[in-house]
């Protein structure tokens, strides 16, 4: 047995983890030389924890049909099939690029935020040892380049 095709309907990244859903005619497998399609009868999508890397929901049970056939494979069998991965791998690696991508974003943007009030508390304290000094003349400049 092995996948012949696997393209999930939607992929949703929530809290971490990948949820790729499945409809009729977006998976399918063979066996026997014969195309069995995924139905969503039972379980309907895969999750996948972006941290550890695993499929959380290996007992769910996908169900397949050819014709009047029907057969019933709980998701960890699916990923018993040899070729799964070559189909998995590069939507999840696509996923965790994204979502890093938009963690970068972030970081970034909270990095600047941090840096001006590094930089607000630095100028703050700069013009409180002026003022202690006595230093007119460099606080004069403080000022000013605080203004352009």
């Amino acid at each position: 047995m092995r996948v012949n095709h696997l393209k999930p309907l939607y992929k949703q990244l929530k809290d971490g983890k990948l949820h790729l859903a499945f409809a009729y005619q977006h998976l399918s497998i063979i066996k026997d030389d014969k195309e069995f399609h995924f139905i969503p009868l039972d379980g309907k999508e895969m999750v996948v924890n972006l941290k550890t890397y695993k499929i959380e929901n290996v007992s769910d049970v996908f169900v397949f049909q050819n014709g009047s056939h029907f057969m019933r494979l709980p998701l960890y069998q699916l990923l018993c099939f040899p070729n799964i991965y070559d189909y998995l791998l590069p939507i999840i690696e696509e996923k965790i690029v994204n979502h890093h991508d938009c963690n970068k974003d972030e970081i970034n943007e909270e990095t600047n935020e941090l840096m001006k009030e590094i930089m607000q508390f630095h100028q703050e304290n700069l013009i409180d040892k002026l003022l202690d000094a006595k230093d007119f003349d460099g606080l004069k400049t403080v000022m000013e380049s605080t203004r352009g």
